[in-house]
Parts: structure tokens; C-alpha cells; sequence
């Protein structure tokens, strides 16, 4: 066991609500972390919080397309553009990044109010949906030159079935870039060595009952072991700086509580093991794919 995650086992959590937490754990075999038991009504929080347009934020940033550089960086090594598929699209941010850098997007989202904000501010139509309700709309037929998954996956309950779906619309040249949280980075065991320490016990690599609600954690191990098992074959495994990934902290004292963050994570940059993953896989042999360098 890692540690106690809950409603109330971290840094100025609200002591006026009824208390639940739950045990996170960690398999000795392929490393995923998770929490046992499952909190049941979690996923109603969830949903909440990812579907209001004005509360919700990935950067803590103004500039929108930080969250999104390193990923757009990888895979532009990769394609230089043709048809992408961005699943749990959000916002629209990514989908509008990528048009501007020449690729035909399309993508999905299940947020009716995140669709309507996509279109409305940067002109992005999204299915409003799931991958099933995707396919009946435009075919199941259709393949993708890039599939693009940013912090997809740790909000899916059964991530290989995603993955299984996804799989035949990969096009035969095409790559898919996936990006998660790391949940064994060596910034989030620093903060659990000090919650030992003070004697709290809490674990700091999920958060089922509150933002960013992470009940299911990856490292690199588990994530490379999902992905072969459910048929993809790993072309480029990579961590990298959650400085530009976040929430927007609008309080009284956010732009201090900004700028300590960014301090924080920036000196755990020069430490290996960080804390985003980035992974690039193919449907086909990874020996015949290279990277274009430009």
C-alpha cells in the first residue's frame, strides 16, 4: 500500500464534508497503481468538474497551447500532417493547435458545453459523444494518420478496451501519441516520503474524490505493458516537466501559489523520472518507423 487518498487526506481539504477515502495501491508485477477499494459515486464528481467551460482548465498558464507543446513537438516528428483523431478532444485547444499546423482534425468529446466552447472560440467542430457514437456518425471504416489521447486515460475504466477500438483506425503509416500523468515520478514519492514523515500517511498519486480525479495511475511499465497488450508496438517512451500542465488557482493568494508550484516542479526537472509521460506507438512493426528530423 502507498498510502490514504480521500476527501479530506490532502494539503487544505474541506473538513465540512462526510469523509471517505480509500487505500491506493501499487501491483508488484506491472507496476499499475490504483485505488482498492473503488469509491463508489466518484466518477458523478468526475463528471462535474470536466464539463463546466469556466472552472475548468489543464494549464495554469494563459497560453493554451503550453499543455500541449511537447506532445505536439513529438508527434510532428513523427507526421507532418493528414487526418488526426484527438479523443476526449475537451476543449478544442489541441484540435485547434494541430489545424493551424496543417492537419484535417476531427475528434470526440462527451462534455456538450466543452464541444459548444470549441466551436464557439476557435471555429473547432466535435462530435459530441463517445468513440461508439463517433463511429456511427462518420464509419468505423476510417483511418487516422495520428490518434491523439491527452490525459485520456487515467479518467477510463477499462482502458484496454479504448485501446482494442482505437487500434484498426490507426492508419498504416500512422502513430498514436498518448499522454498521462506519471504516477510514480519522482517528485510525487518525494511528497509521500514527507506525508511519512509528519506522520500523516496519505498518498499524493491519485485523487479520486477531488481534481484532477485520477482513481487509476500509470508509470512508464504499466503504460508500455497495456499498450502491447492490447496490440500496439512502443516506438518512443519518454517523461517529461509537468510545470505547464495544472489548474488555473484563482484565489486570493494564486499567483503566489503559481509561482511555488512552478518552482517546485522546475527544480524536480533536473531529476529523472518526471512527472508526465509520453508515449508514441505504431499498429505495425516499430523497426520501419524513424522520426522525420527536420
Amino acid at each position: 500500500m502507498l498510502g490514504v487518498r480521500g476527501n479530506r487526506e490532502f494539503v487544505n481539504a474541506p473538513r465540512d464534508v462526510e469523509h471517505a477515502s480509500t487505500s491506493v495501491v501499487q501491483c508488484r508485477d506491472c507496476t499499475f497503481i490504483y485505488c482498492n477499494p473503488t469509491i463508489i459515486g466518484a466518477d458523478i464528481l468526475e463528471a462535474a468538474h470536466y464539463s463546466k467551460s469556466e472552472t475548468y482548465s489543464t494549464t495554469v498558464h494563459e497560453d493554451v497551447t503550453k499543455p500541449f507543446a511537447y506532445g505536439l513537438a513529438t508527434i510532428l516528428r513523427y507526421s507532418e500532417g493528414g487526418k488526426l483523431l484527438d479523443v476526449g478532444a475537451g476543449k478544442g485547444e489541441f484540435l485547434s493547435i494541430a489545424c493551424k499546423k496543417g492537419f484535417l482534425v476531427h475528434g470526440f468529446e462527451p462534455s456538450r458545453e466543452f464541444c459548444n466552447f470549441a466551436n464557439r472560440e476557435f471555429g473547432i467542430d466535435i462530435h459530441c459523444g463517445d468513440l461508439k457514437t463517433f463511429n456511427k456518425v462518420y464509419g468505423a471504416e476510417q483511418e487516422f494518420d495520428v490518434i491523439s489521447l491527452f490525459h485520456v486515460l487515467e479518467h477510463v475504466k477499462n482502458p484496454k478496451n479504448l485501446l482494442l477500438e482505437l487500434l484498426p483506425m490507426l492508419s498504416k503509416e500512422g502513430v498514436c501519441y498518448i499522454e498521462v500523468p506519471n504516477a510514480d515520478a519522482s517528485l510525487l514519492k518525494v511528497v509521500d516520503k514527507i506525508y511519512k514523515l509528519i506522520g500523516r500517511g496519505w498518498s499524493s498519486r491519485l485523487s479520486p474524490l477531488h481534481p484532477p480525479f485520477h482513481s487509476i495511475g500509470y508509470t512508464p511499465r504499466s503504460i508500455t505493458t497495456l499498450l502491447e497488450n492490447s496490440g500496439f508496438h512502443v516506438i518512443e517512451i519518454k517523461t517529461f516537466s509537468g510545470r505547464n500542465r495544472g489548474h488555473q488557482i484563482d484565489t486570493r493568494f494564486g499567483s503566489i501559489k503559481k509561482f511555488f508550484r512552478s518552482a517546485f516542479v522546475g527544480f524536480f526537472d533536473l531529476i529523472p523520472n518526471k512527472e508526465l509521460i509520453g508515449v508514441v506507438v505504431s499498429s505495425k512493426n516499430p523497426a520501419r518507423h524513424s522520426a522525420k528530423v527536420k
